[in-house]
């Protein structure tokens, strides 16, 4: 569950919509085409342009109810901190909420929620602890 406190942003000035419009060529790839907004029409019925104008921005969301914070925004910066792929430490840099209107009104709109985040490294000249899975 995505917080109410979110603002509009867009991915052009975020500098994430080429990474962002490539994922979601994949994960929509079954129902139709998207086309970046840079590209020249016509589209057709299979095709449609992403502008990725229509994106909020979260403070935090709630996962089997736990809640995780965005770095970005000072509300969910404490929540920021979590782990993926078992034990690979991670800061959530930006939770996105990307809507696309279909091009043709009689599809409903789609939407994605995306977590962006920054891989956290470790130091070599710290020593490993009996605990460490390096």
């Amino acid at each position: 569950m995505l917080s109410q406190a979110s603002r509009r942003v867009s991915l052009t000035d975020l500098g994430f919509y080429n990474i962002v419009f490539e994922y979601l060529c994949q994960l929509w790839q079954d129902e139709f085409t998207l086309v970046s907004q840079h590209s020249a029409g016509p589209w057709g019925r299979t095709r449609e342009p992403f502008v990725g104008e229509n994106t909020r921005l979260h403070s935090s969301i709630a996962v089997y109810g736990r809640r995780f914070g965005c770095y970005t925004s000072l509300r969910g910066r404490g929540l920021s901190f979590a782990y993926i792929d078992g034990r690979t430490p991670v800061r959530i840099e930006y939770i996105l909420h990307v809507v696309h209107p279909r091009e043709h009104l009689s599809y409903p709109s789609i939407s994605a929620t995306l977590i962006l985040v920054h891989r956290l490294v470790w130091d070599e000249s710290i020593p490993k602890m009996p605990w460490d899975h390096r």
